[in-house]
């Protein structure tokens, strides 16, 4: 009787179906396994920060293609003002998918483009979502992976969280988590960019469904204004009903004072070079984007972040609005308007 397990991996082809391969070798003391994939599916869907979506231009031309630093750099480094306004401009641009996919998957590159994954910038997620993909989906290591480890111990303690059960990881093995990734225009509003989260949740729900398989719910991972972007789909669209979970990672709940650092001094190199090293190069894209702006600190955000300081005098603002105190002021080198 065979005392070793072979465990042979799952190769999902475009059309869904698993696939499974094994060489003829010699005979030998061990049984070939091969772990089926759960028919119940979660789709586990990353949404990506601020400028973390590659964008095109209505002739479907990329104008924002974050494949790698060095292409962003050449791209971006030498373009002024002028230029950055009309090439990004929130009404003339769109989703672009064709960006480069990662490696390290047993996917096909097209299973990749239709899970969304040449839409989000490669230099800042193409390690992530290989990783994530082979961590959810990892049958063939299920006594050592990632999932096991945590049995044992918590990558980060907290305080009340304890290290999940058997039956929990037990329990996870009898769903497929697909790793999709969706885009947006990051140079628009959050509200339109959670309509089209919206359509491509219920793209992929539709997909899986196709397939005669169980989808009914999925899971957002996201980073940024990712969050934002979904947390309005998920509160002010009925997309609640949709959603699982949510993971938010750095969410810039009530807003961040790091936007408004940028917009006034520009973005800190060498990412400066990129998205703008001056008030001139990043107020050109800014003020026209209503994203960006959304980022501004809300008057939840809370009163004083702005610490001003000339010579013994110093005053801390805004002390109860920051729209007519600091963002619409005229005439202050603090202000986000121009004298005009």
């Amino acid at each position: 009787m065979a005392t070793n397990e072979r465990i042979i991996p799952a190769r999902v082809a475009d059309d869904g179906s698993a696939h499974y391969t094994s060489v003829t070798s010699p005979p030998d003391d061990s049984t070939a396994v091969c772990y089926m994939i759960p028919n119940r599916v979660i789709p586990v869907i990353i949404v990506p920060g601020v400028m973390g979506t590659n964008l095109m231009n209505r002739r479907q031309k990329p104008v924002w293609l974050a494949d790698g630093t060095w292409s962003v750099l050449k791209e971006w480094g030498s373009r002024g003002p002028e230029k950055r306004k009309v090439k990004l401009d929130p009404a003339n641009t769109l989703v672009y998918s064709g960006g480069a996919l990662p490696a390290g998957t047993q996917l096909s590159d097209a299973e990749l483009r239709r899970r969304g994954w040449g839409e989000v910038a490669n230099m800042s997620y193409g390690t992530f979502l290989p990783w994530l993909e082979n961590a959810l989906n990892d049958a063939d290591t299920c006594k050592n992976g990632w999932r096991a480890t945590l049995m044992k111990d918590l990558r980060d303690p907290v305080p009340g969280i304890t290290p999940l059960l058997h039956e929990e990881v037990a329990l996870s093995y009898k769903y497929h988590l697909p790793v999709h990734a969706v885009g947006y225009n990051w140079l628009q509003s959050n509200a339109d960019s959670a309509n089209r989260l919206g359509e491509k949740i219920n793209e992929y729900k539709n997909y899986y469904r196709s397939q005669r398989k169980q989808c009914d719910y999925v899971i957002l991972v996201t980073h940024s204004m990712g969050g934002l972007v979904s947390r309005w789909y998920s509160e002010n669209t009925g997309g609640n009903a949709n959603i699982l979970g949510i993971l938010h990672a750095v969410m810039p709940t009530t807003g961040s004072a790091t936007a408004y650092k940028r917009v006034k001094s520009g973005t800190e190199m060498p990412v400066g070079i990129a998205v703008g090293a001056n008030a001139a190069e990043m107020t050109a894209v800014f003020a026209q984007s209503p994203g960006p702006l959304q980022l501004l600190p809300s008057a939840e955000y809370g009163m004083g972040w702005l610490k001003i300081r000339d010579g013994s005098q110093s005053a801390a603002l805004p002390v109860a609005d920051p729209y007519g105190e600091v963002y619409l002021s005229r005439g202050q080198w603090w202000s986000l308007c121009d004298d005009k």
